[in-house]
């Protein structure tokens, strides 16, 4: 497997879906169980400050790929530099197919939508689509509609039936929350870390824009 990180508005995506050993079937809204919308590993939130924090446990095989995570590490120098990180959470459910010229997305939005994204914090403003770990997309949120659709800026340029589409969740701007990155080697070729992530909302309006849209290819060999 060979990966990559694509840039989006300036900053790194860290689109890898995460591992979660043990768990089974449907992985959809497993976030109310945690009362926090990251995740499905631990995540808890940040005391005095009123973003939030999302662990994630991932597992690399290959020593290039774990040489690829330890260089965007380094270029991020730990927490000091910003990443977008997606909720990993079903914030979204598809309930029609998304033609290739679509700007308007059908959707279902979760349960606890309401109360766990407060779009007055521009939290939400921007939506992560993925299919698999070659395809995957980025879009600006431009509106919302008053019948379960979203409004984005610009099509995916390609169809999907909707039972293709893994997830729709929110992409967050944040940091990585740690100094070092740990890894625990099962095999020579075969590591785990787990990965903090803090979201930075003042961010959000700060940010240049290098792009409006962004498509990944990853290669895997």
């Amino acid at each position: 497997m060979s990966i990559s990180f694509s840039t989006y508005k300036g900053s790194k995506i860290f689109h890898l879906m995460p591992y979660y050993e043990g768990l089974s079937g449907s992985l959809s809204r497993i976030n109310e169980r945690l009362d926090s919308p990251f995740g499905y590993s631990k995540a808890r939130s940040v005391q005095n400050y009123t973003n939030y924090l999302a662990s994630f446990l991932y597992k690399f095989n290959g020593k290039e790929v774990i040489s690829t995570v330890n260089d965007l590490f380094d270029e991020l120098k730990g927490r000091w530099s910003s990443v977008w990180f997606p909720s990993w959470t079903e914030d979204f459910k598809l309930t029609e197919d998304i033609g290739s010229t679509d700007v308007t997305l059908n959707v279902e939005s979760s349960d606890s939508f309401g109360t766990l994204y407060p779009l007055i914090n521009k939290t939400g403003n921007y939506v992560f689509i993925y299919v698999n770990n070659n395809e995957w997309y980025v879009r600006n949120i431009t509106n919302w509609g008053a019948d379960d659709t979203i409004v984005i800026d610009s099509a995916l340029g390609k169809a999907y039936a909707k039972e293709r589409v893994q997830f729709i969740c929110f992409l967050y701007k944040g940091r990585l929350d740690i100094d070092t990155i740990s890894w625990k080697y099962t095999v020579p070729d075969v590591a785990e870390c787990e990965l903090f992530f803090s979201e930075v909302p003042h961010e959000y309006t700060t940010t240049t824009t290098s792009s409006s849209t962004t498509t990944t290819t990853t290669t895997t060999a």
